[in-house]
């Protein structure tokens, strides 16, 4: 009986075991220093810049397992695109490079997408004082120049000065004071001034 890891001869052809040699090839070793490390959640698209080792031309980056569009910038550096979807919620994504021909792939690194912080507006109101008499004073606020306006204090107001902290990026208000005497009687709407709030 001849093996079959022989060298046959059989009508004038040859045979041989045909099998592939493991490749010695050392796979792709990614560093953890990411580049940029985190964004925020709902970012636009970026290019995410990664080191490490025995990069090839037949490496690409792996976003949590699946293959983005990567420029090879040398052995120890790459480029890959990142999707403004690939970012759209928080959490972590697991980064590795493949390689391609030889299947081989490096540890994951983890890039965190944060939780986006909501950015606290406020508008700070000053008038002159009014009467003499006037023992307070009423802050109204509008989304319509010239008015309706609701009142935006729980109580009257005895500073000539008042912040309004439940503003929203992106919306325009508009504001009037009025004095309070004594016996409770308010004055007509002052003059009206208009905050525009920046987005975010």
């Amino acid at each position: 009986m001849v093996c079959s890891f022989l060298l046959l001869s059989l009508a004038g052809c040859t045979l041989s075991n045909n099998r592939a040699a493991p490749s010695t090839q050392p796979g792709p070793q990614l560093k953890s220093n990411l580049s940029p490390a985190s964004v925020i959640a709902g970012s636009a698209g970026f290019s995410l810049t990664v080191t490490g080792s025995n990069f090839t031309t037949t490496c690409v980056v792996l976003w949590n397992g699946s293959q983005r569009a990567t420029r090879i910038l040398s052995s120890t550096q790459a480029v890959a695109t990142i999707a403004a979807a690939d970012v759209a919620t928080a959490g972590t994504a697991m980064v590795s490079v493949l390689d391609t021909i030889t299947v081989l792939e490096s540890s994951p690194v983890a890039f965190i997408i944060t939780v986006s912080q909501p950015v606290q507006h406020t508008v700070t109101l000053t008038w002159q004082a009014g009467s003499p008499n006037a023992a307070g004073y009423n802050v109204y606020r509008g989304t319509v120049s010239g008015g309706p306006y609701t009142r935006i204090n729980m109580a009257l107001q005895a500073a000539t000065s008042y912040v309004d902290n439940t503003v929203q990026g992106g919306d325009t208000y508009f504001y009037a004071v009025t004095s309070v005497d004594s016996t409770g009687r308010e004055s007509a709407f002052s003059n009206q001034v208009t905050a525009v709030i920046p987005t975010p």
